[in-house]
């Protein structure tokens, strides 16, 4: 089997789409500047193993995607996390696949669903685990585009799909031993980034605020020779959470902290991206970052409160989370574009988590252990062992970002730019219909029904009564009013990025 590369400068810089055809040993791969092409495998990201060997198949922590030729088969992979996915199409004698939901739409020449209101619950089924999330998402003409998480997926020339599981590293013993296996993965990762076998060589930056994940993840990276730190401290809800005075205390010289509104500015559509990933757009903030963010690995805290947290029932080898909505999947259409690489660093030994969480709660890290429900040691221990004083960090939960998922039309004009809403409102306008209501009339009384507690609790705190509800976000729909129409318009602005001759 042989890659033949179409490589074209217009396409974002990391996406790639394969296309294989039934009986035929060439693959085309259409790919943007930045991908890593070779003849037995291309790439983009970085993984904890030297460059030249091309191993990232094996990994215990890929971050990024590729694939791999192996005799008579290829070896897709994607990344040793949950945020990102491959998808795949079938189509008759061809097989699609590629790193990008609107990419692989635009190859195949196809379509979601307008009438289908439950993209946005299907999409965060990955929340369910890598075993039993929803792994085939309708389209408008009664086939399916299938969604692939932390696996590797084995195809021959007769089109015939394994999914296979990816290798994982032993249990870790004491916090010693997590600690220096991910200290040491991520300076191999900086190492393989830096390769100068490399047509693009990337450096490290770090995200940082006031909580435990980010701080912790800063800690790390200034261990691995990074000086660049990141933080939002505008508008007023984020001054409080800008992390200036840790990155100081951690040794930091060169510190950003920018405005998490400044994409309302733009006129680029920006939303559109963060949307078209199936989710109601959490990571926005973050392309207040694009400039420091393109050519490096960008070190995220990502799930720390799942992997680093000292209480949850729920610990498994699934990556399995419990009255969860926010599956943070937002920033890949991003990260094609500018061109970074995406290290959420709590996920190292993610299926490892039964021994993280009993590092967590053991004798040895009680000096750590401030009790109540934010209570996370292994983070804390690294940053106080960093010269980082307790009394600094950690003492309220924050976190950036935001989603639509609640939103009215009113709403979501108030948190979009100008120019976007307009196009929106276009595009809504144009596809809205009261018989797409109609026939899906379970899933909208199924909306109001789970989500009542979510506006009553909301009216309470506005009304400041101390009364809250009970919410199950297991049980709420999709938003079937304008909110899902925002993940159609997403992908309806961003696959025009993807319009290239095949």
């Amino acid at each position: 089997m042989n890659f033949i590369y179409h490589i074209y400068n217009e396409l974002p810089k990391l996406s790639w789409c394969a296309i294989l055809e039934k009986d035929k040993e060439d693959i085309d791969i259409y790919c943007g500047l930045w991908v890593e092409t070779f003849d037995d495998f291309f790439v983009e990201g970085s993984w904890d193993d030297k460059f030249e060997k091309g191993n990232f198949n094996e990994s215990t922590f890929f971050m990024g995607s590729g694939a791999k030729i192996d005799n008579d088969k290829i070896i897709f992979s994607t990344p040793n996390h949950t945020l990102e996915r491959l998808h795949i199409i079938r189509d008759n004698d061809k097989i699609f696949v590629s790193n990008s939901l609107a990419f692989v739409l635009e190859a195949a020449n196809k379509k979601l669903d307008i009438e289908y209101i439950g993209y946005e619950k299907d999409f965060a089924s990955i929340l369910k685990g890598i075993n039993d999330y929803k792994s085939k998402i309708p389209l408008e003409d009664g086939r399916y585009v299938e969604l692939y998480y932390y696996c590797n997926i084995v195809c021959n020339n007769k089109l015939n799909i394994k999914k296979e599981k990816k290798n994982q590293r032993k249990d870790f013993i004491n916090f010693d031993d997590y600690y220096s296996s991910l200290k040491n993965c991520l300076k191999m990762l900086k190492e393989n980034s830096n390769c100068a076998k490399r047509k693009v060589r990337y450096g490290v930056v770090t995200t940082i605020s006031k909580g435990y994940d980010s701080s912790a993840c800063a800690a790390l990276g200034k261990e691995i020779g990074c000086n660049t730190a990141v933080t939002l401290n505008r508008p007023k809800k984020y001054e409080k959470d800008d992390g200036t005075d840790i990155a100081k205390m951690l040794g930091y010289e060169n510190i950003i902290a920018k405005n998490a509104n400044d994409y309302m500015e733009r006129t680029d559509f920006i939303e559109a991206e963060f949307l078209s990933s199936g989710e109601l757009g959490t990571g926005i903030v973050f392309s207040s970052f694009e400039k420091e963010y393109k050519k490096n690995l960008v070190l995220t805290g990502v799930n720390g409160d799942l992997f680093w947290g000292r209480h949850n029932e729920l610990v498994n080898r699934e990556i399995k989370y419990e009255n969860e909505n926010i599956a943070s999947t937002t920033l890949y259409e991003n990260r094609l574009r500018v061109g970074y690489i995406n290290v959420p660093v709590p996920f190292y030994g993610a299926l490892n988590w039964p021994s993280i969480y009993k590092i967590s709660n053991s004798e040895e890290m009680e000096k750590w252990s401030i009790g109540g429900k934010y209570d996370k040691p292994i983070p804390r221990r690294i940053l106080e062992e960093n010269g980082v004083p307790r009394s600094a960090f950690g003492n309220t939960k924050s976190g950036a970002g935001f989603n639509y998922q609640f939103d009215n039309l009113n709403r979501i004009k108030k948190r979009i730019s100008s120019t976007s809403f307009a196009s929106f409102c276009e595009y809504y306008k144009r596809n809205k219909s009261l018989e797409r209501l109609l026939k899906n009339n379970k899933e909208v009384i199924k909306y109001i029904l789970g989500t009542f507690p979510i506006y009553c609790n909301y009216l309470f705190k506005k009304l400041r009564l101390n009364i809250k509800m009970k919410v199950n976000l297991d049980h709420v729909a999709s938003n079937p009013f304008a909110p899902s129409y925002l993940i159609h318009w997403g992908i309806y602005i961003t696959r025009k990025r993807y319009d290239i001759k095949f």
